[in-house]
């Protein structure tokens, strides 16, 4: 998905590490799962004003919406 893109992967088909994960291990058919709880908390318009924010389409706009990430900036903490 062109959502998860990165400069690691720009083709957004391989997992490059794991982050913030609270709960995670094998399951009993040897796949590994990983759980994030607070995963909303990552999702976020950085220092922008969220009232100004430039989202790259509707699309994108719709995901940030979802999970609450359209209007949480960065901070210090």
């Amino acid at each position: 998905n062109r959502l998860v893109r990165t400069n690691a992967d720009p083709s957004g088909t391989r997992c490059f590490g794991t982050f913030g994960n609270c709960g995670n291990g094998y399951t009993l058919w040897n796949t590994y799962l990983t759980c994030e709880e607070n995963f909303t908390d990552y999702f976020g318009v950085g220092t922008a004003d969220p009232a100004t924010v430039n989202y790259p389409d509707v699309e994108y706009q719709r995901h940030m919406e979802r999970y609450k990430g359209s209007g949480k900036t960065s901070s210090s903490s």
